[in-house]
């Protein structure tokens, strides 16, 4: 029986809940208060870290017992207890006290993952050449055999600039990670929990990745190159590893135009050429390799060779990063996400061929298309903050006139079709859409408003509109600029 319902709750290492990788030098332990009784407040704590969950709950810290410390602390508590080896799970809790000395609730049982050293990383940065393209595109695929008594599957992850992950053809992770660092102080990596997305015995893990490379804002040039390692655990603990290396198949012409004009004079981002004739059909999936070829020519022609898909195939080759040697760390920023979906109205001209909608507010994201396919149909997408006197959306960035604030879709010909330029954000309020043959509703164009996935810890509200309108502004554009 306790005397007191003060407990920890909220429980987070580094920033995160149940994080799958931190720096196993630096944990910081932090939470919450909770009470049901106005008044109660900590006045001391006590840590536990155990290397197994069975042990945690017997109240026995293996790893570290911090014993009953006298503070009122709850965040950034440091670690400080026994060595933790890298790449491990570590369970937590926390007992609180309050100030009449009465010993609360133990907190739920919580866990983290220290990350890879680099003596860990297996794998090597890959690319599909040794030529430095701006603004250039890799299609990276590698199929894995898993055994069927597999009980945990992590991926790390990381490329320079972005990449968009996939495990048996479902996207894994957020938009536009890692987030930008300077990769020759430190280089972010991902790591995400995929046992749900793989299955018993053939797999297939598939990458999109970008290199800016622009001396823009935002970001460093570096190399291009994509890393990876996956890690298989058997219900008797064996890992087996897979990792990026030579082996990997890397796409000889990716749907993208590589070297693309810049969009702004900071050169944040370029123009999305993106041909779906390209785009080999099921090479997302397990099995694809002994599929037989059904893509077209740069013309839009099918081809109908016969040939297997894996002729449109090469092996990776070593990136130009692994010189340098850059050292990674894990990312606790919070991955961009999609918080908002908005469906435009349409505004101004409205004709086949030429149409114009309006999210309603000036957001940082993209837009979603869906249509029906229409052979080598050439659909562009152009963006402004304003209209101009003529009811068109201006060609400028802000305050800044541009020929360029356009992305651009060839289409394959499918029965419906769905794109979005999601491999560079955009700050638009309307977008025009030029050369589809048909009208388009508002329900086959949404706007993916996107914004790093800091959580809201607050709000305001009052009687007064104006300042009510001006609160919203103003989170809608710290929420724009976060990304």
């Amino acid at each position: 029986m306790y005397n007191t319902n003060v407990k920890a709750v909220n429980l987070r290492v580094n920033y995160q809940v149940k994080p799958l990788a931190v720096d196993r030098d630096d944990i910081l332990f932090s939470w919450e208060v909770d009470g049901n009784k106005r008044g109660i407040f900590q006045d001391s704590y006590r840590i536990l870290v155990s290397s197994s969950e069975k042990l945690l709950k017997n109240n026995i810290g293996d790893m570290w017992d911090s014993g009953r410390v006298m503070a009122k602390d709850s965040s950034f508590i440091r670690y400080a207890g026994a060595r933790l080896e890298s790449n491990m799970r570590y369970w937590w809790k926390v007992i609180l006290w309050d100030t009449g000395g009465n010993e609360g609730k133990e907190s739920d049982t919580s866990y983290f993952d220290t990350g890879l050293d680099q003596k860990d990383w297996q794998g090597i940065w890959i690319w599909k050449s040794k030529d430095i393209r701006v603004n250039s595109f890799s299609y990276f695929r590698k199929e894995i055999e898993v055994p069927d008594d597999f009980s945990l599957a992590k991926v790390f992850v990381s490329a320079h600039n972005h990449f968009k992950l996939f495990i048996n053809g479902n996207r894994v992770g957020g938009d536009l990670s890692p987030a930008p660092t300077n990769p020759v102080t430190s280089k972010y990596y991902l790591t995400y929990d995929v046992t749900n997305l793989i299955q018993v015995g053939r797999n297939a893990i598939c990458t999109v990745a970008h290199y800016i490379g622009g001396d823009g804002q935002n970001y460093v040039n570096g190399y291009p190159g994509f890393i990876l390692q996956c890690e298989i655990t058997a219900a008797n603990g064996k890992k087996t590893i897979f990792a990026t290396d030579e082996a990997w198949l890397v796409l000889a012409k990716t749907p993208y135009e590589d070297e693309t004009a810049f969009q702004q004079n900071r050169r944040i981002s370029a123009i999305e050429k993106f041909n779906a004739n390209m785009e080999p059909k099921g090479w997302l999936l397990a099995g694809y390799d002994n599929a037989v070829d059904d893509t077209v020519d740069g013309n839009g022609i099918r081809e109908n060779s016969g040939r297997h898909e894996s002729s449109l195939w090469s092996n990776a080759v070593s990136s130009l990063i692994n010189d340098g040697k850059w050292i990674l760390k894990p990312q606790y920023i919070p991955e961009g996400i999609v918080e908002e979906t908005i469906t435009p109205n349409p505004v101004s001209t409205q004709k086949a061929g030429l149409q114009i909608f309006d999210a309603g507010k000036i957001v940082s994201g993209w837009p979603v298309l869906e249509l029906r396919g229409i052979p080598n149909t050439v659909i562009r997408m152009r963006y402004s903050e304003n209209l101009n006197d003529d009811g068109r959306v201006g060609h400028n960035v802000a305050n800044e006139n541009s020929e360029n604030y356009y992305d651009e879709y060839i289409m394959r010909g499918d029965e419906k079709e769905t794109w979005s330029p999601d491999l560079s954000y955009k700050a638009f309020r309307y977008v025009e859409i030029t050369g589809y043959p048909e009208i388009i509703s508002p329900e086959n164009i949404k706007i993916a408003s996107v914004h790093t996935g800091v959580p809201f810890t607050g709000s305001f509200n009052s009687s007064n509109t104006l300042l009510n309108d001006i609160y919203k502004a103003c989170i809608q554009t710290q929420k724009n600029n976060m990304l």
